[in-house]
């Protein structure tokens, strides 16, 4: 019998639910190219980083995707953000 962690089964009934499902293949690649420059600055810095123009979540997650994409383990840390209109800006 295989078993199934309640965890992880919350976790893929809510994004079944998701009205907005995370989507990486309609991003505008400036948007992805400004957020993985924002990563790298904080990753540099050490700090959080701003952006001043509004990015969505899927190039956000796009971004970070690129960023990530030899790691070993991902371990992503947002401070907070602001939702405008139909974009998150992540601060």
């Amino acid at each position: 019998m295989i078993t199934i962690n309640p965890k992880l089964l919350e976790v893929i009934l809510l994004a079944c639910l998701e009205k907005s499902p995370i989507n990486l293949r309609g991003v505008d690649e400036t948007q992805v190219c400004r957020a993985r420059n924002a990563i790298m600055r904080a990753q540099r810095h050490r700090k959080a980083t701003g952006l001043r123009e509004i990015v969505t979540r899927n190039e956000f997650l796009t971004a970070f995707l690129d960023h990530t994409s030899g790691a070993a383990a991902e371990h992503p840390i947002v401070r907070y953000g602001f939702q405008y209109a139909r974009g998150t800006d992540i601060d």
